[in-house]
């Protein structure tokens, strides 16, 4: 359903318009959980996030998020930044300056636990947005997520060759993004963006097509992998790496490769966990993903937890289309439960401040009482759960990015438009009350 279009005048990919999202005549529907319009979030992935809409019994695959490459490398103002951030010998150990503590958010500790922070994604293809992301990230954040899931360079990191110009670009913005007080944490995938198979090689990437459908457990995949990973912490210096995104999602989309899945699992954590004893490396848990299969997936996770430091997991619930009161009290705790022996942390997550609407053909009410609803049940639970640490993907909305790139009718436009409204930030830079709740846990000490 996705080819590649040279200069395509919004996004490098060309979609093919579902019946749903292109009949103009069909009203919007309201979600209902349980309801014929579900919305089942297939991964939550944002530089190229993959989602699975399913609407009766059609499956809609569609790449998300692709732009905010562009905006982080392709456009020039981007690439203009220039300037070194100082390193810290251990980011772990940096701490915030305070913040004055939010009365209205208690938790059980006087302290916290847990890293909070936000991938780097800018609200704007411009200077301006790129500089005031970093300041929020500054100010409001002692964690960056570096989040890289576009492909992987194959033949590169096998043969240790320069990575393509335009990946080094992304690492390099990324790197930037990051003070000295920030924790880091590297997001990678050696799957597809689809959770369907193995990663494509990177755009710009040397001898493609010898790695389409080479099994995971491939002797030249793990030592091209071990030395992609290996090359991304030396540019990154991570204290957490995510060297699986959404791994179960493999399983859901893909059983027959799963078993080989395992195998490249246990090929590739020994060697990096040997060579980085004090890197937290683990494979992230799609939560949203247990509903189809219970039973099947716990299973699956069980069995990739053996290569995994951390229970991490990745959700957008309110993709179900439910109130933020109807989310499952062990949402978080029943998969913490799964192995209680490791730290556990949410890789992502989000909820919009603004109501779902057009031009998504449904409709999912909320508000920024929502928003700050959702936020003061997953730090509550972070809290019960001592969180090691949380991502809320995105820190401030892309109004203005959505509205210079889509038209009414541009066929990616409904998918983009699911995540516009989950920053703290409104479109305009207003703040959102959730902000106040983040603050308020960001200035207590992280012990």
């Amino acid at each position: 359903m996705l080819a590649e279009q040279p200069g395509s005048r919004t996004h490098p990919l060309t979609i093919r318009p579902s019946p749903l999202l292109s009949a103009p005549s069909r009203e919007p529907r309201r979600l209902r959980t349980g309801g014929p319009y579900l919305l089942h979030l297939f991964s939550a992935s944002k530089v190229t996030g993959i989602y699975l809409l399913k609407a009766g019994t059609v499956r809609y695959r569609l790449t998300v998020f692709r732009i905010f490459i562009a905006a982080l490398v392709l456009v020039p103002v981007c690439l203009a930044i220039a300037r070194k951030d100082a390193e810290a010998d251990s980011p772990n150990r940096v701490r915030l300056p305070s913040i004055a503590a939010d009365s209205a958010s208690p938790g059980a500790m006087p302290g916290r636990t847990f890293a909070m922070g936000f991938t780097p994604f800018p609200y704007a293809v411009s200077q301006q947005a790129v500089d005031d992301v970093r300041a929020y990230l500054a100010r409001d954040a002692d964690l960056v997520v570096m989040h890289f899931d576009s492909g992987i360079p194959w033949q590169e990191a096998l043969t240790a060759d320069p990575f393509p110009a335009r990946l080094q670009g992304e690492i390099d913005t990324a790197v930037r993004a990051a003070a000295p007080h920030h924790v880091r944490a590297l997001q990678v995938t050696p799957i597809a963006f689809l959770r369907d198979g193995i990663a494509p090689s990177y755009e710009g990437s040397a001898s493609p097509e010898t790695w389409i459908g080479r099994p995971f457990d491939h002797p030249s995949v793990v030592a091209a992998y071990l030395g992609y990973v290996r090359r991304m912490i030396a540019a990154t210096n991570p204290a957490y790496v995510n060297y699986g995104i959404e791994a179960n999602l493999l399983f859901q989309h893909a059983p027959l490769q799963w078993d080989a899945y395992l195998r490249f699992l246990a090929a590739v954590y020994p060697p990096l966990k040997a060579e980085f004893p004090a890197v937290e490396f683990f494979v992230s848990i799609q939560v949203d993903a247990f509903p189809s299969d219970p039973l099947g997936q716990r299973s699956a996770v069980q069995q990739m937890l053996a290569y995994s430091d951390l229970v991490a997991v990745s959700t957008y619930p309110f993709a179900s289309g439910g109130s933020v009161a109807a989310i499952d009290p062990g949402h978080f705790s029943d998969v913490a439960a799964l192995d209680p022996t490791k730290p556990f942390a949410i890789s992502e997550t989000g909820w919009p401040a603004e109501t779902l609407d057009a031009p998504y053909p449904a409709i999912v009410p909320s508000s920024p009482g929502d928003q700050d609803q959702y936020l003061r049940r997953v730090l509550a639970d972070c809290d019960l759960l001592r969180c090691a640490f949380i991502n809320w993907f995105l820190v401030r909305d892309y109004d203005i990015l959505f509205s210079s790139l889509y038209g009414p009718d541009d066929a990616f436009a409904p998918i983009a438009r699911i995540w516009r409204d989950i920053g703290f930030y409104a479109g305009d830079g207003a703040e959102r009350p959730a902000l106040g709740t983040w603050r308020g846990w960001l200035g207590r000490p992280r012990n």
